[in-house]
């Protein structure tokens, strides 16, 4: 599931998704939850669901799924090798919850980060999770962590029966001290006849004459042979439960920091948003039916062409007058026209009936005739006509001033079409639905879907414009900065030499609207051959830029950064 982020103006969610692979177009060994991979790919859109199409994401190579080694970067002139590191975290100092190595989702269900307790003798078992469709061949790793013990526990991994019964010994065991978090990591065999089904694991005494009480927590079952941080299993997991920040540095040192401190760090999942404002009152429903009259019986009918001076609720009045009225409580009152009395307002009679016959109905600005209603209206800036007939509806509108007309028609057999058309400028828009077509016509030049029932096919080439490649860039004392925009990622990338000397030196309005930092960035840079004067820029979400050391005058500096943005994206 995607990462819900802030929400937009127009009320959406945005949401950025991660998935893994083990080669930079995410083709090999594609995942969304399996960490265990060279490359990790990013995008953001307002879909809750992770996309399953590796072309989706923005693949950037990191390191090896066991985060003990950074990704080796091109070597230095000085013959250095700088090596990339990657972190997450719940927190934006990266301190709650650190970890180098993303986490899996749990194959257990019903486990908790808070622990449990098992008090008694005679092996004390507690189970601790169950997994029923395990795959033959497959390698798993299972995990718990004991905070308190009375005595030393044992570990057990059993294969269960579809009647919860173990089948043979145990497939693995490990010996668990007070205090101590361990893992285990084996691959479910054939069960050939044995009838196994299903992965068992507990935690017990390890001999049937100690007692006392153990607590356990974080148990968790996952593929492949690395333990990776405790998290709830897919059917459980919410968008809390995911690190909420992504930390980044690079410097020439292979294996990853522990201290977050060395990290940038910059958000990637928001919590779930709140719910939104109550929306705008319904249509007010239908009249019920009238009641029993009242004790002073029937309250009769007025006919006349003034309006009646006594009023009482349920009196009905028919107004004769040739020409509209507007009445005491503000009403207009149309001629020929029956009402009735609310108690505050004149409301208009309606006729309930079962049928009515006659050759034609003729209503106000509107007509039916023959099983054909047409109605028509003119608001004075436009005037427009609605048909229905038979199968199919035809709706249409015109600018008084500027005659651009819009038409719509929906019919059954033959589709949906609609068209707008300017006679001034000559332009014209329309498109045309059927059951296997869709064509869209822009002044006479026409593109179209087709769908049969296989493939989904284009006349035209389809191109989603936030999956192109924006970009700019700008100089400082020669130094150059070039920025490239792919969906909500700015590269930086520096080139150049100085001209002149540069000093902590802050510039505004450097960076256009479309690349700015949802948050201050710091962007470290190399100087070759001057390794002690590499340095950072500080990238801000005003569009300045901050130069935090020196640069001195005829260095060459390189380096290319990564920092996420919500820019609109640039025209």
């Amino acid at each position: 599931q995607g990462i819900p982020g802030p929400k937009g103006a127009d009320g959406k969610t945005q949401y950025t998704h991660i998935a893994y692979a083990n080669s930079a177009d995410g083709v090999t060994d594609f995942s969304t939850s399996d960490s265990n991979r060279a490359y990790i790919g990013m995008y953001v859109d307002f879909n809750v669901n992770d996309s399953t199409t590796p072309s989706d994401y923005s693949w950037t190579l990191v390191k090896g799924a066991d985060g003990t080694q950074g990704t080796p970067g091109k070597a230095g002139t000085d013959g250095k090798t700088p090596y990339f590191h990657t972190a997450w975290s719940y927190s934006a100092d990266g301190k709650d919850g650190f970890t180098t190595t993303y986490p899996n989702l749990n194959l257990f269900t019903g486990t908790s980060d808070k622990p449990s307790t098992s008090t008694g003798g005679s092996w004390n078992i507690a189970t601790i999770g169950v997994y029923k469709t395990p795959k033959v061949g497959q390698e798993y790793t299972l995990s718990v962590e004991v905070p308190e013990a009375d005595h030393d526990v044992m570990m057990e991994v059993f294969r269960w029966n579809n009647e919860g019964e173990r089948v043979g010994w145990a497939l693995s065991t490990k010996r668990i001290k007070s205090g101590e978090k361990a893992q285990i990591t084996f691959t479910w065999p054939d069960p050939t006849d044995s009838g196994a089904t299903q992965i068992e694991a507990d935690l017990a005494w390890t001999n049937d004459t100690d007692t006392g009480t153990y607590s356990y927590c974080k148990a968790k079952l996952e593929e492949g042979s690395i333990a990776t941080p405790h998290m709830p299993s897919s059917s459980e997991v919410t968008t809390a439960d995911w690190p909420r920040y992504i930390g980044q540095y690079t410097d020439f040192t292979q294996a990853d920091s522990t201290n977050p401190s060395d990290y940038t760090w910059s958000l990637i999942r928001g919590n779930d948003g709140a719910t939104g404002p109550q929306g705008p009152q319904g249509n007010t429903g239908p009249q019920g039916p009238t009641g029993p009259a009242g004790s002073n019986g029937d309250p009769g009918k007025i006919v006349s062409d003034t309006e009646p001076t006594t009023r009482f609720k349920g009196l009905t009045w028919k107004y004769l007058g040739m020409s509209d009225l507007t009445a005491s409580d503000g009403t207009v009152i149309l001629s020929g026209t029956e009402y009735y009395w609310s108690g505050t307002h004149w409301i208009l009679s309606e006729i309930n009936a079962h049928n009515i016959n006659g050759d034609n109905l003729s209503v106000t600005n509107g007509t039916f005739t023959d099983g054909k209603i047409k109605s028509t209206w003119n608001s004075g800036a436009a005037s427009g006509s609605t048909e229905i007939e038979n199968s199919h509806i035809n709706m249409s509108a015109t600018n008084s001033s500027s005659k651009v007309t819009n038409s719509l028609g929906l019919d059954i057999q033959q589709g949906f079409g609609m068209r707008w058309t300017d006679p001034a400028s000559n332009q014209s828009r329309s498109v045309l639905l059927d059951y296997g077509n869709l064509v869209f016509d822009r002044n006479g030049i026409a593109a179209g879907l087709n769908f049969d029932g296989t493939n989904l096919s284009s006349s035209m080439p389809i191109q989603a414009p936030n999956t192109i490649v924006k970009s700019t860039q700008f100089t400082v004392s020669g130094i150059g900065i070039r920025l490239d925009r792919m969906m909500s990622f700015v590269a930086v990338t520096f080139f150049g030499r100085a001209s002149s000397t540069i000093s902590n030196q802050t510039i505004n309005s450097m960076l256009p609207v479309g690349y700015r930092p949802i948050t201050p960035c710091s962007i470290d840079y190399m100087v070759p051959g001057h390794i002690a004067d590499n340095g950072y820029i500080y990238f801000n979400p005003d569009g300045s830029i901050a130069i935090m050391t020196t640069i001195n005058s005829g260095y060459y500096i390189r380096g290319t950064r990564l920092y996420i943005t919500n820019d609109v994206y640039p025209s």
